[in-house]
């Protein structure tokens, strides 16, 4: 999210000067529902060195016309990205929201119904407070990690600082388990 021009400006300082990758690509306004799959499934065949695509963000792109209820809906809108990241063996990261009502495990808080992490392998919650970012993954085949990391104001740039103490993390962690 955010506009061309605040991208366009950020990007010169996080390389520090350097020209971007090669192989660093951008789309926006791609349209809807299987559409941009099959657009990404055929950019990624013509790129195949591609490590990672970048959904941002989930409702952009997901077919809201469907009415099927909230679990099959948010499932079908993530699965074929998972699907498609198994067939061409690149990571793919959907970037959605929290939703706004208070939920007893964190990672059902995941906006859009639990059918979305379902159907992931992987979920990360990030919260922020100011420059610090906590960070909690869950999936298939990874227990649940904290990790927090530090702005950098000068790169622009979020710094791992390693695991939380649990005392800064009790509430949220406590959500989580």
């Amino acid at each position: 999210e955010g506009s061309v021009s605040d991208f366009k400006n950020r990007l010169p300082k996080i390389l520090n000067g350097k020209p971007g990758p090669h192989n660093l690509h951008f789309k926006r306004d791609v349209g809807i529902g299987s559409d941009v799959v099959d657009m990404v499934a055929e950019w990624l065949s013509v790129n195949s060195d591609a490590g990672l695509v970048v959904i941002d963000t989930l409702v952009k792109v997901s077919d809201t016309k469907h009415h099927k209820g909230a679990y099959r809906s948010s499932y079908e809108d993530v699965y074929p990205w998972t699907a498609l990241a198994e067939e061409y063996n690149v990571s793919i990261l959907i970037i959605t929201h929290l939703r706004k009502a208070p939920t007893d495990n964190l990672m059902d808080g995941i906006s859009g119904g639990i059918g979305g992490p379902a159907a992931a392998d992987t979920q990360i919650v990030v919260l922020r407070n100011g420059d610090k970012l906590q960070m909690y993954s869950e999936g298939r085949n990874l227990g649940l990690t904290e990790s927090v990391f530090r702005f950098d104001k000068e790169s622009l740039t979020w710094i791992f600082e390693g695991a939380p103490v649990h005392e800064e993390s009790t509430d949220i962690r406590r959500q989580i388990v």
